[in-house]
């Protein structure tokens, strides 16, 4: 299959003991919150909880994703689990 191209990419950090996500990097399968991590140039699916929010973020429970993982914003919507991926500056 055709790579992916993406733009952005965020590196995880954390507030209060929980992890905190732009809320971009949400997306609903089946009615349940993903978000996609980059790992070895694919596009790893990740169930998350969010917990609170703002305008621009979540705060997830650390579960499947940690602090420090390379998370996708965009290009998300149509991704797959293990999807190649190319990161385009």
């Amino acid at each position: 299959s055709q790579p992916n191209f993406l733009k952005n990419i965020v590196h995880l950090g954390s507030y209060n003991e929980q992890l905190v996500i732009p809320k971009s990097s949400v997306v609903l399968r089946s009615g349940k919150q993903v978000v996609f991590t980059l790992k070895d140039n694919k596009a790893k699916w990740n169930y998350v909880q969010t917990v609170l929010e703002n305008s621009e973020n979540y705060t997830i429970v650390e579960d499947e994703v940690h602090e420090g993982d390379v998370v996708i914003v965009t290009g998300n919507v149509n991704l797959a689990h293990e999807a190649p991926v190319i990161i385009k500056n």
